[in-house]
């Protein structure tokens, strides 16, 4: 299945907990998998890429050890 990729988008400022504001928020997604089976939501600035698991590509993305087929 080929993954669903796509930017998130919040518009106007989005005030953050220790001061300071965003004035757009945009968070990257991508959903792998069939409808209907469970998600895991992967959150924070671990990697500057929205890769968690490549469904085909083995070793490929920052948490294939936990996230993937299984």
């Amino acid at each position: 299945m080929t993954p669903r990729e796509g930017v998130f988008q919040v518009d106007g400022p989005t005030t953050l907990h220790h001061g300071g504001k965003l004035d757009r928020l945009q968070i990257g997604y991508s959903l792998s998998g069939e409808p209907g089976m469970p998600v895991v939501l992967a959150l924070g600035g671990i990697s500057a890429t929205r890769k968690v698991f490549v469904p085909t590509g083995g070793r490929e993305g920052w948490w294939h050890e936990v996230v993937g087929p299984g």
